[in-house]
């Protein structure tokens, strides 16, 4: 099992935090390799240069998070693998009921876990129990970090490294249930996930999206019957839910609630 950490510039007391909570990792032998993307930054680099020496370190000119994470998944030989964002963490049982839950289920793709949210913005998320190609077909369900096989990685050559400005994991993530099957499941595991005053523009979430989109085309080319398939059943399903809330009065009450709210102002 190995932890694959790219990091580019990033504060060195997050960055010691990501690799602490990756050593910390219980009932399970792990390899942590951090790949320095092109780091600029002083304190980045200082931070790189006080890694434990159980840590591997990569160092590699600035390509992206897609190209620091294969760096590192080529340098090992681990079956299993968990990326894990400079900034982030993860709970000491992350690793263990990953490989467990892949272990017992061959069809299983990837495992990923609750998630945290930690920083400028704190809160929870809970991802679905169970993802496939339908599920992420209308938009990406789960985080980066996930518990995967080294196997599963080559057989679909890696992440996209053209995906510079997109999101690489989520374009992965279709890529793998689109050519291989399956399904991700969430573990009882926690994924912090830090949150930061400086994130990312709506608009630019829009752009990285649109990028990420024309990817997944290219990418599965030869598999588009699956996604258009996999979307219509995101579409019925959609459909389903809407249909079902408009009759539930209780549920009309409440999308009508900040409506009335809004309005109560207002001299009738």
């Amino acid at each position: 099992m190995a932890f694959i950490i790219p990091t580019f510039n990033d504060d060195p007391i997050h960055l010691r935090e990501a690799v602490e909570s990756a050593l910390r990792q219980e009932h399970v032998s792990v390899e942590v390799v951090v790949v320095n993307d092109g780091s600029t930054r002083a304190e980045t680099l200082r931070e790189l240069n006080e890694l434990p020496r159980s840590v591997k370190r990569i160092d590699q000119p600035n390509q992206g998070p897609a190209a620091a994470r294969n760096t590192g998944i080529r340098a090992i030989s681990c079956q299993y693998v968990v990326p894990l964002d400079g900034d982030d963490r993860v709970s000491p049982d992350f690793a263990a009921r990953g490989v467990e839950t892949l272990e017992s289920d061959a069809d299983c793709r990837f495992a990923y876990g609750k998630v945290a949210l930690f920083g400028a913005e704190t809160g929870a998320k809970i991802p679905p129990a169970s993802v496939g190609l339908a599920d992420l077909a209308g938009g990406n369900r789960i985080a980066a970090t996930a518990v995967f096989r080294r196997e599963d990685w080559q057989a679909v050559a890696g992440y996209d490294v053209e995906l510079r400005r997109g999101f690489e994991d989520y374009e992965y993530w279709i890529r793998l249930l689109t050519r291989l099957g399956g399904h991700g499941t969430r573990i009882e595991a926690t994924l912090e996930y830090r949150q930061r005053s400086e994130s990312r523009r709506r608009a630019d979430l829009a752009m990285g999206m649109a990028i990420t989109r024309e990817r997944i085309l290219i990418n599965n080319a030869a598999h588009l019957d699956i996604l258009l398939r996999a979307t219509w059943n995101r579409l019925d399903e959609s459909s389903a839910e809407t249909q079902m809330a408009w009759n539930d009065p209780l549920q009309i009450r409440r999308y009508l609630r900040p409506l009335k709210t809004l309005l109560a102002p207002f001299p009738r």
